[in-house]
């Protein structure tokens, strides 16, 4: 993303973002409600135009893209089998909890084996015994996979799997920490450093 912003109406969710995620990383994008996380991920989707700026990728601009048009193909990433076998096992599928759908729809997104993965608040109605696997699961998807994950959150667990946490507030990136932990994570969200 190079200077993105987006406003809706005289409100100004992203002010002049700029973002690059390399190839291969984790990126976590940091923030309160109202900071700007879900809006920055819709543009970076190509689900939002932003209202200045461009997003890129691969050295292309991104479009618009049409809901319910076709997504982004997945790329091979070693035998299919084993990355199944990775996703079923990483979110727990094999049973029946309430959270289920909410893993179910991570695991939709996962089996088409992406080479980006975008994901809004990933830990998000899924119960506390798989909120550490569906965390292992995208750190791995990175280290095993190669896969390149941005993901928006206020959890600080999520954010410490990241190799940088980026703080978004009033739609402005206000710091970075490289490989956070979790105690680092809270506390910036909580105005301790």
């Amino acid at each position: 993303m190079d200077t993105v912003s987006k406003n809706f109406g005289p409100v100004t969710a992203l002010d002049r973002i700029s973002i690059g995620v390399a190839r291969g990383s984790f990126t976590a994008v940091v923030g309160r409600a109202g900071s700007g996380r879900s809006t920055l991920l819709r543009c970076a989707a190509g689900l939002s135009a932003p209202t200045s700026g461009t997003v890129w990728r691969d050295g292309s601009a991104v479009e618009l893209a049409v809901p319910g048009g076709p997504g982004e193909p997945g790329t091979p990433a070693g035998p299919a089998g084993a990355w199944h076998e990775e996703v079923v096992t990483g979110l727990g599928l094999g049973d029946a909890a309430s959270d289920h759908d909410a893993r179910a729809r991570l695991a939709r997104a996962l089996l088409r084996r992406p080479g980006l993965l975008l994901v809004d608040e990933p830990t998000r109605g899924v119960g506390t015994g798989y909120r550490s696997g569906a965390i292992r699961l995208l750190r791995r998807l990175v280290d095993r996979y190669t896969r390149t994950v941005l993901v928006t959150t206020a959890d600080p667990a999520v954010a410490a799997a990241a190799d940088v946490a980026l703080f978004l507030e009033g739609g402005r990136f206000v710091d970075a920490i490289d490989t956070p932990t979790v105690g680092q994570v809270a506390g910036r969200l909580t105005g301790r450093r």
